[in-house]
């Protein structure tokens, strides 16, 4: 096996790691218990029977500063599991190869062809300004 292929096996391992990584929390009071995904996706959510009493705007809040708290939880993970390939002398070189080649430009899009437009020109699109397309 290649160092590339070696170095690309390991990714994939690392990133199947990384998607299995959860984080959790608990509000203070222990009203709402939040885990997540490291994609910031609720995977499982508890509210305590008191939870219903909060004002919709407190509960609200709660909910959300947990959630914040458990995606931290879940990143700081992710990072500990991506810092064994972010280290690893291939990939930064493998980086800096990528950094110092610009980006292609990008293609100027043009109007799709109609049946009858057999011999003309595609003309750019200009592109519309956000107030147009409301």
């Amino acid at each position: 096996m290649t160092e590339w292929e070696q170095l690309t096996v390991r990714a994939a391992r690392i990133q199947r790691a990384v998607h299995a990584v959860r984080g959790s929390a608990v509000s203070d009071g222990g009203h709402v218990r939040i885990e997540v995904g490291v994609d910031g996706s609720i995977t499982d959510i508890v509210l305590s029977q008191s939870f219903s009493m909060f004002p919709a705007e407190a509960g609200a809040q709660l909910i959300a500063s947990t959630h914040a708290a458990a995606l931290t939880a879940a990143n700081q993970a992710a990072h500990g599991i991506r810092r064994e390939l972010l280290e690893d002398p291939r990939v930064a070189r493998l980086v800096d190869q990528t950094m110092a080649q610009p980006d292609p430009p990008a293609p100027i899009p043009t109007r799709p062809r109609r049946r009858d437009d057999d011999y003309a020109v595609a003309e750019p699109v200009q592109p519309t300004s956000i107030y147009d397309r409301w």
